[in-house]
């Protein structure tokens, strides 16, 4: 139920509470990796890359070692904050986990391309 109102309140940009209810989803259930990632990218979304760097690894290393979106997440995360050489890496962990992610795809390639 958190969850789910946590992402109502994002579509209205409604970010404090959004991050209320993920965190009240994460208290009950630490381990739920739909809550996780959501509020990985809450942190992301609001500029807390930091944050979102702490999260997405709970994700990535913990939860969901062979989901791709959570590398994509990170790498994106990484990318924010500056750090390219790791974002460079989880984007192609997120394609040699999904070869299609075009997400990821683009975003590396921009990397490659020296536009990063």
């Amino acid at each position: 139920m958190h969850l789910k109102l946590g992402m109502l309140f994002i579509e209205e940009d409604m970010f404090a509470e959004s991050l209320h209810h993920y965190t009240e989803a994460l208290r009950v259930r630490p381990e739920y990796l739909p809550a996780r990632m959501a509020l990985g990218a809450l942190y992301g979304r609001t500029g807390r890359y930091d944050r979102a760097v702490e999260e997405f690894p709970a994700c990535r290393l913990r939860l969901a070692p062979a989901n791709p979106s959570a590398h994509y997440n990170l790498g994106l995360a990484h990318e924010m904050r500056g750090s390219i050489d790791e974002a460079a890496r989880h984007y192609g962990k997120a394609l040699e986990l999904d070869p299609d992610h075009p997400k990821a795809k683009k975003r590396l390639e921009r990397i490659e391309s020296g536009g990063g």
